[in-house]
C-alpha cells in the first residue's frame, strides 16, 4: 500500500475509528523509542532565550497564561486577520 493509499485510508476512517488509529499509532511510535530529530535545531541564543523565560515561569507561574483562553485569542486575531485581507483584496 502506498504511502497516498494510506493517508486517504485514513481519512475514510469514522471519527470512531480515526481515534482508536491515533491512539494505536501513538503506542505505536512510542514503542519505537525517541527519533533523533525530533527536536528542532536551535542556535545557542535561541536556547538560552528559552532557558530564561523557563527560568522566569519558574520564578513567577502567575505568568501563564492557560491555552484555552490564549488558544481563542489567537483564533480570534487570525480571522480578524483573515477578514481584513479580503477587504483588501476586494477593494
Amino acid at each position: 500500500m502506498s504511502v497516498q493509499q494510506l493517508e486517504q485510508s485514513v481519512r475514510d476512517l469514522s471519527p470512531e475509528e480515526l481515534a482508536r488509529f491515533c491512539e494505536w499509532f501513538d503506542s505505536y511510535r512510542l514503542a519505537l523509542g525517541p527519533v533523533e530529530d525530533d527536536e528542532p535545531e536551535l542556535s545557542m541564543e535561541q536556547r538560552a532565550e528559552i532557558d530564561r523565560r523557563l527560568d522566569e515561569l519558574d520564578a513567577d507561574p502567575s505568568l501563564a497564561v492557560p491555552w484555552e483562553g490564549f488558544k481563542e485569542e489567537v483564533l480570534k486575531i487570525r480571522e480578524e486577520i483573515r477578514i481584513e485581507g479580503t477587504r483588501r483584496r476586494r477593494a
